[in-house]
């Protein structure tokens, strides 16, 4: 799809969800989410370089302006409350995402644990040799321990592991 034609369905799907955001009071981001959503699989719009710059971006600011917004007293006040709260949005996705891959989506079990990892890191650790494996039919069977082992590793890795990786709250699997 043309870049320009990509640039003016987005453009058009968020000045809707902005509109609709005002008019029924919820957040533009939430609005904006679902419409990226449908406008992905309504009109098969794959991610671009400047559209990932762009996103990239987008998230990065938006967790710098999250955090400006906490306030320090009321977290300590309220610490129990801020623990669950904080732990519940990392928890409850991670059981939401292996649910569906392994019951619904019919995954293995090794490979709904590591539904957060991303496929370059995984052919990056395996051509580098770093990770253990086996073949079995047109499939790698990977060994997560090392996968985790090769992720922790790398600084960069870790970054991405803990902010999209869902690996991080498995428990260490045997073979």
């Amino acid at each position: 799809m043309n870049d320009l034609l990509i640039a003016a369905i987005l453009t058009a799907l968020i000045f809707i969800a902005g509109t609709i955001s005002i008019e029924l009071g919820l957040s533009a981001a939430i609005i904006e989410i679902v419409f990226g959503v449908i406008a992905g699989n309504l009109f098969n719009i794959q991610p671009t370089p400047w559209l990932t710059f762009i996103a990239s971006t987008g998230g990065i600011l938006l967790t710098f302006l999250a955090g400006t917004e906490v306030n320090i007293a009321v977290m300590r006040e309220k610490f129990k409350e801020s623990l669950l709260i904080g732990g519940l949005s990392f928890l409850l996705p991670f059981l939401a995402a292996f649910a569906y891959t392994y019951y619904i989506a019919g995954w293995t079990l090794e490979a709904a644990k590591i539904a957060g990892v991303n496929n370059k890191t995984i052919r990056r650790a395996v051509l580098a040799k770093k990770i253990r494996y086996k073949v079995a039919g047109n499939r790698y069977l990977i060994d997560l321990a090392s996968l985790i082992k090769y992720i922790i590793s790398k600084k960069k890795l870790v970054n991405k592991f803990m902010l999209y990786g869902l690996g991080q709250y498995v428990e260490k699997w045997k073979e």
